[in-house]
């Protein structure tokens, strides 16, 4: 019949389901949301809320799938319209993003030297500790306690429980530096003479901090030189003198090499006696020494 057409009219619509890729993020970020089972072909539109209450229409979105654009920090919901383009019947779905707070920055030690022990802390909330590489180091997996055991590097981790976010940080451990001995000038004298000690060559991460000396009778100091002398003032200075070197960065310090050192007593006499007062001239004249005491074989001069 001319002037009569036939228009499509929509009694029924449904805007299906709708499910975020991710439904939990962890400080920020973004997904795709997307309604499965929507009726296909009418007005489609996403809206957004941070309560729930008060929506807001996101432009450009009306599609059955959406992108969040850009990172959200905060729990967000989504609401996806379904409308009908001949009528006034619409359907929604509505679903949210859940955005819970990463742990607190780790704090604490993160250089160390082989052997040193330090306390990691983060969020007060309970959680877990863990390390990557356990060959540098060690992690109390409740205090956060790290025992650093060789050289290299590894990622700690501490995770919040219920949450499951986590906050990283990488530790360090540097090598123990190296010094390759420790001489003296000479491995006897007598009290009273000087203990000249020389170090050998030395390596480490950082630049190289301090010599550190120590020996017999609670001998201990520190010099920026590799040489040092002491000053003997009784047998007791006899025996082992130690060298260890300290390199900046962590710290570290070598282990101590060694060198002995013999510190004997002055040798003694207890007095001299001549056979006469008074000589006549070419008369041979007899010294007699007392009680001469030494160390080794007893030589006149």
């Amino acid at each position: 019949v001319m002037g009569v057409h036939e228009v499509a009219f929509c009694s029924s619509i449904t805007a299906g389901t709708v499910n975020p890729a991710v439904a939990t993020l962890c400080g920020s970020g973004t997904t795709t949301i997307t309604a499965t089972g929507a009726t296909a072909g009418e007005i489609m539109q996403w809206r957004s809320s941070t309560d729930s209450v008060n929506w807001v229409t996101i432009s450009g979105a009306n599609s059955a799938s959406y992108v969040i654009p850009t990172a959200i920090t905060t729990t967000t919901w989504y609401r996806f319209v379904n409308k009908c383009s001949s009528s006034s019947i619409s359907d929604s779905a509505v679903t949210k993003v859940v955005v819970n707070p990463l742990p607190d920055v780790i704090t604490g030690t993160q250089t160390y030297c082989p052997g040193g022990t330090a306390t990691l802390s983060s969020t007060a909330a309970p959680g877990t500790w863990n390390i990557s590489n356990t060959t540098t180091a060690t992690i109390n997996s409740t205090s956060g306690l790290v025992t650093a055991n060789a050289a290299g590097t590894s990622t700690v981790s501490f995770t919040l429980t219920g949450t499951g976010c986590i906050r990283t940080t990488v530790i360090t451990v540097n090598a123990l530096p190296i010094v390759s001995g420790v001489t003296a000038a000479s491995g006897i004298v007598c009290v009273g003479g000087n203990v000249a000690l020389t170090a050998g060559s030395t390596s480490g991460t950082g630049s190289l901090q301090s010599y550190n000396w120590s020996g017999p009778s609670s001998y201990s100091t520190t010099t920026a030189a590799g040489s040092v002398n002491r000053t003997t003032s009784a047998v007791a200075d006899d025996g082992t003198y130690s060298l260890s070197v300290t390199y900046t960065g962590a710290g570290c310090t070598s282990a101590p090499v060694t060198v002995p050192v013999t510190v004997n007593a002055l040798p003694t006499i207890g007095s001299i006696t001549a056979s006469s007062a008074t000589l006549c001239t070419g008369a041979t004249l007899t010294l007699n020494a007392a009680s001469a005491t030494g160390g080794s074989t007893l030589v006149s001069d």
